[in-house]
C-alpha cells in the first residue's frame, strides 16, 4: 500500500487578540512563533504537539524523524500554507502511532483545504488502524469524488470491501470497474491487477487470467516492459 491514519482531539492556536498590547507587539516586531501564537484560519493543528515514540522504537529511525519534524514544523512556521508539509508531517505522527496527530492534519487539510489526499488516508487509517469502516468508506467517497481520476482511491475503498466490510456484497468489483471508466490506461492497469488478485483469492481463475490478460495489453501500449514480464509470470503461473 502506499501512501498512507482516530477521530482527533483537535488541537488548535486560538487567535490571541489584547487590544493595543497587540498592536505594540505587532510594531515592535514580537510577534513570532515561539512567544505569542497567531492564526487567522480556526483549527489550524498546533506545531507544539511533541513526538511520542513507542517504547523500542528503533534509534536510527528515531534520529531520522526527529530531524524531518523539526525541518517540516520550522517550513510551516515559515509558510503556514504549505500543504506538502502538512502532509508530510502527518506521516512522521503516524509513523510512531500517534494516529490522533496525523487525524488532526489530515482532517484540516480535507476539510479547510478540500485536499483530495487528505481524504484518502483519512479513509485508510480509518480502515486500516481505526477499524471504523463506515467512516472509512465515508472518506473513500469523498477522495473518489474529488479525483475520480486517482486509481489509488478506487483500490483503497475495494480493499475497505474486499477484507473488511460489506463482504456480502459486489461492492469490491463495482468500485474496481467504477474506477476504470474514470482513469487513464495506467490506472486501468493497477485496477486490472488487483481485479485479477480478488478473482484469484475466491478460486475464479479464468476471470483472473482474463483481468491480468487485459492488464498485460495496457502495459504493452504504454511501453512498459519490465511490467509486461511481471504480467507473463503471472498468467503462466495460472494457466
Amino acid at each position: 500500500m502506499p501512501l498512507g491514519i482516530l477521530l482527533p482531539r483537535m488541537q488548535t492556536r486560538k487567535p490571541l487578540l489584547i487590544g493595543a498590547f497587540a498592536l505594540i507587539l505587532i510594531g515592535a516586531g514580537l510577534w513570532f512563533t515561539g512567544v505569542f501564537s497567531f492564526n487567522s484560519e480556526p483549527g489550524v493543528p498546533s506545531l507544539e504537539r511533541p513526538l511520542t515514540f513507542p517504547e523500542n522504537f528503533p534509534a536510527e529511525a528515531r534520529t531520522a524523524i526527529e530531524t524531518n519534524t523539526a525541518r517540516l514544523k520550522s517550513d510551516l512556521e515559515a509558510d503556514p500554507g504549505n500543504i506538502s508539509a502538512w502532509l508530510d508531517l502527518a506521516i512522521q505522527y503516524k509513523a510512531v502511532n500517534d494516529f490522533d496527530g496525523a487525524v488532526e492534519i489530515w482532517k484540516y487539510l480535507a476539510e479547510a483545504k478540500d485536499n483530495s489526499i487528505a481524504y484518502y488516508n483519512l479513509g485508510n487509517i480509518y480502515h486500516l488502524y481505526l477499524k471504523d469502516f463506515p467512516t472509512s468508506e465515508r472518506y473513500y467517497h469523498k477522495a473518489i469524488e474529488m479525483t475520480p481520476s486517482m486509481p489509488l482511491n478506487y483500490v483503497g475503498l475495494h480493499e475497505l470491501y474486499r477484507y473488511s466490510y460489506k463482504q456480502d456484497s459486489n461492492l469490491a468489483i463495482e468500485t474496481l470497474n467504477e474506477g476504470m471508466e474514470n482513469t487513464d490506461e495506467r490506472g486501468r492497469v493497477d485496477l486490472y491487477i488487483a481485479l485479477a488478485a480478488y478473482h484469484l483469492e475466491k478460486g475464479e481463475t479464468s476471470r483472473a487470467l482474463l483481468a491480468y490478460t487485459e492488464a498485460r495489453a495496457l502495459a504493452v501500449e504504454l511501453g512498459n516492459t519490465a511490467l509486461v514480464n511481471s504480467l507473463d509470470s503471472q498468467i503462466r503461473s495460472i494457466e
